[in-house]
Formats: structure tokens, C-alpha cells, sequence
């Protein structure tokens, strides 16, 4: 899950969340949220995410490549309604 693989790639780093969300610019707040798993971040968010651990948005979003094309459009899709 999201909130997982944002806790564990913040801890690799040994960050705070107040310092990540600093980094991507977003309050601490917004971010305690993602990592509780009482929210998500929006796409702008999950690039700014992407690009500050040097991995891609599949990556931090956990997507399979090789999954079915119209499962990744639909979560997609819910990301950035949000």
C-alpha cells in the first residue's frame, strides 16, 4: 500500500515527516495523512514524491507494469480525482 512504502522509503532515509514534506512542499499535516493512510496525495504530489526518492511513479505507487492496462488507467484515474 501507498502509505507503507511512504513510511519505509522516509525511514530509509531516516527523515521526518515535518522534513519530507518541507522537501516536496506540502504541510506535515497533508503528509502524516498519506502515511496514516487517511488520504492520498494528489498526482502533483506523487511526482514531487517520485522525483526526491529517484524512482518512478509506478514505483511508488507499486504498479506492475505488466498488469492489465485498463486496471492502471482506473487507479489513475482515482489519484487524480483527489
Amino acid at each position: 500500500m501507498l502509505k507503507d512504502k511512504l513510511r519505509n522509503l522516509r525511514e530509509e532515509k531516516g527523515l521526518s515527516q515535518r522534513e519530507i514534506a518541507r522537501e516536496i512542499a506540502v504541510t506535515q499535516p497533508s503528509y502524516q495523512a498519506w502515511e496514516s493512510g487517511i488520504s492520498e496525495p494528489k498526482a502533483t504530489y506523487i511526482k514531487r514524491l517520485a522525483v526526491f526518492y529517484s524512482i518512478t511513479a509506478d514505483e511508488l505507487l507499486e504498479i506492475d507494469t505488466n498488469e492489465n492496462r485498463e486496471n492502471v488507467i482506473k487507479e489513475f484515474k482515482v489519484l487524480t480525482k483527489k
